[in-house]
């Protein structure tokens, strides 16, 4: 469905990814694991158009994404849970759920897809009215992934969705994702906690000062020295 071709990114004279390659599969989660600064976040901006590369290709179904504009690549079914959530603080649960539909391809499906979230995430049902800056650091998570949702993804890409949570609901968070793959919804997911997320995702790989030194299967990270030594603490 995503295939990322020889990705070179930049910021000025400075290089934040080189030669990056990968592919994920229809129906798949596939994530990317690495340290603070390996160019994870960089990668998934890069993909929804918020960043443009140096060099290199993005596809999505086969079609370059590579120039569109970022609410171009909404349209074709691309939501992006940014990391830290980024939800609007003035505004109200729905109020942000609504922002989440504005695109021409979910403005026509609104009311189902807010049925749709409240039965993924009925505290947001309870808090619909209230304003999303008095939410706890998860209602906001899940908010932030409900208003990915209203798009109709057919990619959703999460950055670090368990930042700054509790396990306890780092777990719930992740329980939900499980969910939405369910769905038949393709994921890209940048996590620095890397045990909750390949308990989670099928292939990934690991970024590290902008390059890929690890890619495979879960049970291929799994069983790599490097994944176990640096992320899981073995």
């Amino acid at each position: 469905m995503l295939e990322i071709r020889d990705l070179e990114v930049g910021y000025g004279d400075i290089q934040a990814l080189f030669g990056v390659s990968f592919m994920v599969e229809e129906g798949s989660i596939m994530a990317v694991l690495g340290p603070n600064g390996a160019g994870k976040s960089t990668l998934l901006k890069t993909i929804s158009g918020l960043l443009r590369p140096k060099a290199g290709e993005i596809l999505f179904e086969g079609k370059p994404l590579t120039g569109l504009h970022p609410y171009d690549i909404a349209e074709l079914g691309i939501a992006h849970v940014p990391e830290g959530r980024r939800v609007f603080p003035s505004l109200t649960v729905e109020e942000n759920l609504i922002v989440g539909s504005v695109a021409k391809r979910a403005r026509q499906h609104r009311a189902a897809s807010m049925a749709e979230v409240y039965e993924l995430f009925p505290r947001l049902k309870e808090r619909r009215t209230q304003g999303a800056g008095s939410l706890s650091g998860g209602e906001q998570q899940m908010l932030a992934i409900g208003r990915a949702m209203m798009l109709r993804p057919r990619l959703l890409i999460l950055d670090e969705p368990s930042l700054g949570l509790a396990p306890i609901l780092v777990e719930n968070v992740f329980e939900k994702i499980r969910e939405i793959r369910q769905k038949g919804i393709t994921m890209l997911l940048v996590e620095q906690n890397a045990a909750v997320c390949l308990a989670t995702t099928q292939e990934g790989c690991v970024l590290e000062q902008g390059r890929i030194v690890v890619r495979g299967t879960r049970e291929q990270l799994l069983d790599s020295r490097l994944v176990q030594e640096a992320y899981l603490g073995v």
